[in-house]
């Protein structure tokens, strides 16, 4: 009889740990459970990339995509990249709409395209800059 209550409390254990597990990686938008927690996901094609200029963080780059809607909240959108000393290629840009009521102070899109910020790990400099979906080439805007 001991040992049935062990099994039992490590099964009950075991499905608390893995429900909240699931939850979490809802939540974060992954997951089975991603349409039903905290956010919906899209995926959006990045353009172009723009650099910070003087004065601004050399690791930092602005990526381009387009988006059709007046403004957006920054903090919706993510991206990455996977950088070599010769070259940086560019992820899609994934859209984290939070669901629920949330407040946002919105950015207004320019020409038809919104930008997300790319902290990169060494400065971008004279590197090309690469579409991962395609391999094509991104213009890259430097700022003086």
């Amino acid at each position: 009889m001991v040992a049935l209550r062990g099994v039992v409390r490590t099964a009950v254990v075991l499905l608390m740990v893995c429900g909240a597990g699931l939850a979490f990686l809802g939540w974060e938008g992954r997951g089975p459970l991603a349409g039903r927690f905290g956010v919906a996901t899209e995926q959006l094609t990045p353009e172009s990339v723009l650099t910070s200029g003087t004065g601004g963080d050399p690791h930092v780059v602005n990526v381009g995509f387009p988006w059709s809607e007046e403004g957006y909240c920054p903090s919706e959108f993510r991206v990455t990249a996977t950088e070599t000393a010769a070259r940086v290629v560019v992820g899609q840009v994934q859209r984290r709409e939070p669901r629920g009521d949330t407040s946002c102070l919105g950015v207004g899109a320019e020409n038809a395209r919104a930008f997300v910020a790319l902290t990169l790990k060494a400065p971008l400099g004279a590197r090309p800059v690469f579409r991962a979906l395609d391999g094509e080439p991104l213009p890259v805007t430097r700022q003086p």
